[in-house]
């Protein structure tokens, strides 16, 4: 059993709205609430940490349509899905969630981050990474194939080369380490004053460099307006 650690607790610049990405509608359900309800439905999920921006006024409408804040509204969620405040980066965030954990999840218990926009992960895709990440000494972590040809530019934003694409993935979660040598990683990292993108650079940065498995176009992170449209035409194809 393993628990969930989702960050949510970014402002979204990129996506142009002023309601984080993570509340926008999917259909009837916020992309948060349908990324919840998918880990929660997992039966090697013990519990989710979501780490959350400070007085986040949006959470407290999506914990009790899925009846979180409700124990006696009939439909509780059995799965325990805590909060704790995130920080100013995602790492500042993963590192106050794995933090915050229950004293029951050891140093060498398995941890999985997943992005809170990232809601089409498949049951079968998790299952993959959590068992490669159980046989793995470091952990797992979820990657595409690169199949675009790849540029190098230069400062003058030329092309300076043509990047061999062969041994190139792009990194997805989620991404899975152990409790204890993931927090070493970000409090390293973090010291250094080294801003890491993903959990898996911070591993790296010690040394540890983790298995990939094979995701999904369908795990896509909604960054933009285009990718909630597309994650929505996806969705609206396997319904079918």
């Amino acid at each position: 059993m393993t628990w969930l650690i989702v960050p949510a607790a970014g402002i979204s610049s990129r996506f142009g709205s002023e309601l984080p990405k993570q509340y926008h509608l999917l259909g009837s359900k916020s992309v948060l609430e349908l990324n919840l309800r998918g880990l929660c439905k997992h039966p090697a999920v013990s519990g989710v940490m979501l780490a959350l921006a400070a007085d986040d006024p949006h959470w407290p409408a999506v914990a009790a349509a899925f009846g979180w804040l409700h124990p006696h509204s009939g439909h509780l969620q059995q799965k325990p899905v805590l909060t704790c405040e995130g920080g100013a980066t995602r790492a500042d965030s993963v590192l106050a969630a794995l933090r915050a954990l229950p004293d029951s999840v050891a140093s060498e218990s398995l941890v999985a981050v997943h992005d809170a926009a990232r809601p089409g992960l498949s049951p079968s895709t998790l299952s993959a990474v959590l068992a490669a990440a159980a046989g793995h000494p470091v952990g797992a972590i979820v990657a595409l194939p690169v199949f675009d040809t790849i540029k190098q530019l230069a400062a003058d934003r030329s092309i300076a080369r043509t990047v061999d694409r062969a041994s190139l993935v792009r990194a997805q979660t989620p991404q899975v380490f152990r409790r204890g040598q993931l927090m070493r990683a970000l409090d390293q990292a973090r010291a250094q004053g080294i801003t890491v993108s993903d959990e898996a650079q911070a591993m790296e940065l010690v040394g540890a460099f983790g298995r990939v498995v094979e995701g999904s176009e369908v795990n896509l992170k909604i960054t933009s307006q285009t990718d909630l449209k597309l994650l929505q035409l996806y969705l609206q194809m396997n319904d079918g």
